[in-house]
């Protein structure tokens, strides 16, 4: 009897840790942020899943055949690159790409700004003015002279 009663109460404490072990490990995982685990919300990207990016034509570069066929033709030379970029929307002068990470991110502003016919990237509060602009436009638009090595 004093064998079954210690049987049973390790039994009890052996499916009480084995129900109760990914309760506490779930718990735990909820905490940890994106890149590497270093917070919750701290990242490049914050809380949210993706970042919407702004990319602003120069006047008189944009394509004869409209917007929407440069804002394909941007999508299918990204994926060519092996980006795959969602354009969401177009407006007269502006494409709007969506980045899943900052690797695309980062890759998307990096292939923007180096167009001819871009006249800035913008996101997050923060504008990257294309390579190619004239003074005279990036007085206008009060963008500043080039990216720095901490932009990149």
């Amino acid at each position: 009897m004093r064998n079954n009663t210690k049987l049973l109460i390790t039994v009890l404490i052996i499916c009480a840790l084995v129900f109760l072990a990914p309760v506490e490990g779930k718990k735990k995982k909820g905490k940890m942020g994106g890149m590497g685990g270093m917070g919750g919300g701290n990242g490049p990207f914050g809380n949210k899943k993706s970042q919407m990016i702004f990319v602003t034509i120069r006047e008189g570069y944009i394509d004869p055949a409209g917007i929407d066929k440069m804002a394909k033709d941007f999508q299918s030379i990204m994926s060519t690159g092996g980006i795959q970029v969602g354009i969401v929307g177009v407006d007269k002068n502006q494409m709007i790409a969506v980045a899943n990470n900052i690797k695309e991110l980062i890759e998307i502003r990096k292939f923007a700004v180096q167009m001819e016919q871009v006249l800035k990237v913008e996101y997050e509060k923060t504008s990257f003015p294309g390579k190619y602009i004239t003074e005279e436009e990036r007085k206008a638009n009060n963008l500043r002279e080039e990216d720095t090595k901490d932009d990149l």
